[in-house]
């Protein structure tokens, strides 16, 4: 069988392929391009759909091309979504991929089904957060596009889930039996030993992650540093955030730090620590995990890996979790101890070659029309 040429659609993900300074990432495009790399090297035809930052239409970037549609930050109302749409086909249609993957981003996933249906390619479609798996997502999305949403999971070549419960959901809302496939990330042979100086939080700065408890929790330890990284989202509390943060004399407002330079704060964080009350797997844990820095999560615990690898605390009060940093503080062989077994899983669980090779098996299927 000739190896299938597979185009990621992903919006927000040129700026970190062309390593530019734009404050916009995610996990979602994290994990699409971590995985593009991997099939590049597998010598897969690989090519990613992006939104508008400004670039050339096409480019190439390390044997990746990279197609400029609609700015992304321009919103999906009336004229727009016409011309957002229309785009986006015309792009996948001089793409002409065997394979469209997208992820995340529940608004889209009707269309191109809809488009993939149209050009007779096959889609794939990868869920990045746990809402969507969620029946609340069908009245999030604004009518037509939660009917379109459900038909694009049920017209859909296969479907992906990161977690078990993921997996349930989805079987138990829309009756998607989904191909479970964790996270990957580039395994690291070594551990760097460095000092360990602060509790660290590293996220999107939005609504849902709730920085603002984050910040509330250092001002309970004033003799504790705590740093946070994070850009802009799109909800405007961003100035909001920072101004508060910078009142706070032992937090050190970083905000937005590149993909390439997010280890060397992690391997120096005492534990990375997670507020946020929903998402799907994040990658900010495999990273810590893999630094062997534990995680200290208010809500978040994925297939209860922090509980059942004894990885770090699921405190799920902010109660808990101020007695949780207390522990650590006092314990230090306890935060060693947990940081190793964090690192123990990823090896176990995420090593991206193997994550590829499933989605391989998946890229590979035979079409349904």
């Amino acid at each position: 069988m000739n190896q299938k040429s597979i185009c990621f659609i992903s919006f927000y993900a040129y700026p970190t392929l062309a390593d530019s300074k734009d404050t916009i990432t995610g996990g979602a495009e994290y994990q699409q391009i971590e995985l593009a790399k991997y099939l590049v090297r597998k010598n897969y035809n690989i090519s990613f759909i992006v939104g508008d930052f400004g670039q050339k239409k096409l480019e190439s970037i390390n044997d990746i091309k990279v197609y400029r549609v609609f700015n992304p930050k321009r919103r999906n109302h009336g004229f727009n979504f016409f011309r957002n749409m229309y785009s986006l086909f015309q792009t996948m249609k001089c793409v002409n991929a065997d394979v469209y993957n997208f992820r995340s981003d529940s608004f889209y996933v009707g269309p191109i089904a809809l488009f993939c249906k149209i050009l007779r390619k096959r889609f794939v479609f990868s869920a990045g957060i746990d809402t969507n798996a969620s029946l609340s997502i069908l009245k999030t999305l604004k009518r037509p596009m939660g009917y379109l949403y459900k038909w694009g999971l049920k017209t859909s070549d296969a479907v992906t889930s990161q977690t078990e419960k993921q997996r349930e959901t989805f079987l138990k809302n829309f009756a998607i039996d989904t191909v479970l496939i964790r996270n990957g990330i580039r395994l690291k042979l070594k551990v760097e030993e460095k000092h360990r100086k602060y509790f660290l939080w590293i996220g999107t700065i939005v609504a849902r992650k709730h920085p603002e408890l984050y910040l509330q929790i250092a001002s309970q330890f004033p003799d504790e540093q705590f740093l946070m990284i994070g850009g802009p989202g799109r909800d405007g509390i961003y100035d909001k955030i920072k101004k508060k943060a910078l009142k706070l004399r032992n937090v050190k407002f970083v905000g937005f730090v590149p993909q390439r330079e997010i280890d060397k704060y992690i391997m120096e964080a005492k534990a990375f620590v997670s507020t946020s009350e929903s998402e799907g797997f994040p990658n900010t844990f495999l990273q810590a995990w893999l630094h062997e820095t534990p995680v200290i999560s208010l809500h978040i615990d994925p297939d209860e890996c922090i509980c059942n690898y004894k990885s770090g605390f699921h405190s799920r009060n902010i109660k808990q979790m101020c007695k949780d940093i207390e522990e650590l503080l006092h314990n230090e062989k306890l935060g060693v101890e947990l940081g190793k077994n964090g690192r123990q899983y990823v090896l176990e669980n995420h090593d991206i070659s193997v994550i590829a090779d499933q989605y391989i098996k998946v890229f590979e299927r035979q079409p349904s029309f």
